[in-house]
């Protein structure tokens, strides 16, 4: 397809095509918030939250089923939508330009999720935004700390129990001591693995004779 083109050619081939992946991946998501706004939003109780297959579910699951992807997968697309079209709404229009691609975006919203007070999310999304030219070409190591610094100065609990709770990471089993064939879970998990693996564990439980 491109065996024709010079060099130069090539190279705007790679850079275009990189910034079109970016934009495709924030239409996606774009369009998941939207389904999850209309169908599943966590901050509207509905009964139906109640059900064995609640609102969430049921939209993972058209997610899913639309991407030929896994129910977790869809869940972890939703929450990132989610986060996306409330909380960093200036990084989200950056994500839609083609300025940076999934992985950042991604690592912006897992180091931000515990910063709570809607006025320092916005200060941090737009702090992020402006900072965003410089972590051009950045590791993510290097990105990853220049977050945490920069959360740091609007809270530093948020980047202190961050750091823990990624320190902590831990799943334990262990049979319980009274004689019933039965076994205890425990653990810390990060907030996109705990609610998979819950989710998981409930639809195992009910395969359950």
């Amino acid at each position: 397809m491109f065996d024709t083109l010079a060099d130069d050619g090539l190279i705007d081939v790679i850079s275009s095509s990189q910034r079109a992946e970016a934009q495709a991946a924030a239409r996606r998501l774009s369009a998941i918030g939207v389904l999850v706004d209309r169908h599943a939003d966590p901050e509207q109780q509905d009964p139906r939250d109640r059900f064995a297959v609640d609102r969430w579910d049921e939209v993972a699951a058209q997610v899913a089923a639309a991407q030929g992807i896994t129910h977790a997968l869809a869940s972890h697309q939703m929450r990132h939508a989610y986060v996306l079209r409330h909380r960093l709404r200036a990084v989200a229009q950056r994500f839609a330009a083609g300025d940076i691609d999934f992985r950042t975006v991604a690592l912006i919203i897992g180091r931000t999720e515990l910063l709570e007070d809607d006025a320092l999310v916005a200060a941090v999304d737009a702090a992020i935004c402006e900072a965003l030219p410089r972590w051009e070409r950045w590791s993510i190591k290097r990105i990853t700390g220049a977050l945490d610094a920069l959360i740091y100065r609007h809270d530093r609990d948020a980047v202190r129990r961050t750091k823990t709770a990624t320190d902590d990471r831990h799943l334990e089993i262990r049979p319980l001591d009274t004689g019933d064939p039965l076994a205890e879970i425990w653990g810390v998990l990060q907030t996109p693995h705990a609610v998979a693996l819950d989710k998981r564990l409930e639809q195992l439980v009910a395969t359950v004779c």
